[in-house]
């Protein structure tokens, strides 16, 4: 009887990191939503740059090929280019939307709404010191994890459940 309560004790508590590990669940899923459409911007902005690029390009050999110094087939690789970027950009903006949509639709917002970035300056951060430890890092995420806090409630609660199937098989001590 001792060691059932026990183990709905630690089934109780692991059920309670359960629903934090959800919660931490969520927010990293958001997390990940949110650097994706950041991405994909980013990524949007380059595209937008690499068809003005290939217009301009486009624009001074059509000007070589009327003097002269360029051919048919560089003015035909310019504009085929021209094209590659172009498609390109097409896929890029319909990425982007798509993961607007996905962002919106995880946060429960209208999906109407075009969401953008606030910041769209990429920055190198630095997560993790270099002069932390690996033991300290294990530590703390022992202790402030919910995934491991559960997982470890039931270790806790099999052990109990051992005790308890074992209990039949030892001895009884008799009253007389």
């Amino acid at each position: 009887t001792v060691f059932g309560a026990l183990q709905a004790r630690n089934n109780y508590r692991a059920s309670g990191h359960k629903k934090d590990a959800t919660v931490n669940d969520v927010l990293t899923g958001a997390y990940e939503k949110y650097y994706k459409l950041i991405l994909s911007e980013s990524v949007l902005r380059i595209r937008i740059q690499a068809v003005k690029v290939s217009e301009e390009n486009l624009k001074l050999t059509g000007a070589r090929f009327d003097a002269g110094s360029a051919t048919r087939l560089d003015v035909m690789q310019a504009r085929t280019q021209l094209s590659s970027d172009r498609q390109k950009l097409i896929d890029q903006q319909i990425d982007r939307r798509q993961s607007a949509i996905e962002l919106s639709e995880f946060l429960n917002v209208e999906q109407g709404l075009d969401l953008l970035p606030e910041d769209l300056e990429l920055k190198k951060k630095e997560l993790v010191s270099q002069k932390s430890r690996v033991q300290g890092l294990l530590v703390k995420a022992l202790s402030t994890r919910p995934e491991l806090k559960l997982k470890e409630e039931l270790r806790l609660a099999a052990r109990k459940e051992i005790v308890k199937k074992a209990a039949p098989l030892q001895p009884e001590r008799t009253l007389a």
